[in-house]
């Protein structure tokens, strides 16, 4: 059994630690399937907890377009998925170029060009790759219209203003991703939910 390849979502862990794996590739089948020891444990938590990091940084990305064929967005996930992300946007937009920053850096990939991580701010970057690239006179019309717009017009047409606890928007959403860049229009329309105390009587 090849454990590097079964747990190897757990190295992208920020705690991983590498003798979690070695001791559990001395141990037997049956430990690891019952997970009964502490390196199984561990392994699979890691493995589980990165794999739900991924799946929430895709669904939480908010991605603006460039008309030279950019994609770009931020994230801050927990642990080191952003390549992955970088690398399911390019499977999904195949013609264009993805550039993802986080606090690790920003993560670059295209067809053409394998995956390059850069110091530089997707501010600093953007213009330089964009020298080397064709505009769009599609994805011109893309740039300029303004996501935020579209999203307040949703919001406002789905949600009563003056209703105190708005579906709970946020209570959905993990507490670490209510910062990230992406989904700060909705944490200043849905911050405000009321608690169950607020309906109690007063003493």
């Amino acid at each position: 059994m090849n454990i590097e390849k079964r747990f190897n979502l757990a190295k992208r862990h920020k705690n991983y630690r590498k003798e979690v794996l070695e001791k559990l590739g001395k141990q037997s089948e049956s430990e690891i399937e019952s997970i009964s020891t502490y390196e199984a444990r561990q392994a699979y938590n890691w493995n589980k907890q990165v794999a739900a990091c991924y799946q929430r940084s895709r669904a939480f990305i908010r991605l603006k377009i460039s008309r030279y064929g950019i994609v770009y967005g931020r994230l801050e996930p927990e642990h080191f998925v952003e390549d992955m992300v970088a690398e399911w946007l390019v499977s999904r937009f195949p013609k264009l170029a993805v550039m993802i920053e986080s606090f690790r850096g920003t993560f670059v990939v295209s067809k053409e060009k394998p995956l390059t991580v850069y110091r530089e701010k997707i501010e600093e970057l953007l213009p330089m790759l964009e020298k080397s690239l064709p505009e769009d006179a599609i994805l011109k019309k893309l740039e300029e219209f303004n996501d935020e717009d579209y999203w307040e017009n949703y919001y406002d047409s789905q949600f009563i203003k003056t209703r105190k606890n708005r579906k709970y928007f946020l209570h959905n959403i993990p507490k670490k991703f209510h910062n990230w860049d992406g989904l700060r229009l909705e944490k200043e329309r849905f911050s405000g939910n009321r608690k169950l105390k607020d309906y109690l009587p007063k003493h």
